[in-house]
């Protein structure tokens, strides 16, 4: 899903409702049957993802949690996944801390 579109200098997103609408359907589907999604939001620096992303968890009213790459030439391994563990803490903050195993990390995950 790529974003395009400007922020409003009052604060409103502008031409962001069709991905606002793609990210409620997905949200919709893992509360109704409980099976978990992966939604990529792709687009330019700058394009607005970080904004959508926040307006769509704000409205969600649902614990979420991000992660970032690193945009570095040899990025941190699981980077992504240490920013969660960082958030929630607990048994995914010390599987990723005492295991050298990304399959230990991603059966953390999926508990979490």
């Amino acid at each position: 899903m790529a974003t395009s579109g400007v922020r409003a200098p009052d604060g409103e997103l502008l031409e962001r409702e069709p991905f606002l609408e793609a990210l409620r359907d997905e949200f919709g589907a893992v509360a109704a049957t409980g099976e978990g999604r992966l939604v990529l939001v792709t687009g330019e620096a700058g394009a607005g993802k970080t904004v959508l992303l926040k307006r769509f968890c704000k409205e969600a009213g649902s614990r979420c949690l991000s992660g970032a790459c690193d945009a570095l030439l040899t990025p941190r391994a699981l980077g992504p996944l240490v920013d969660v563990a960082d958030q929630v803490g607990g048994p995914l903050s010390d599987v990723i801390q005492r295991s050298p195993f990304p399959s230990d990390v991603f059966n953390a995950l999926l508990a979490e």
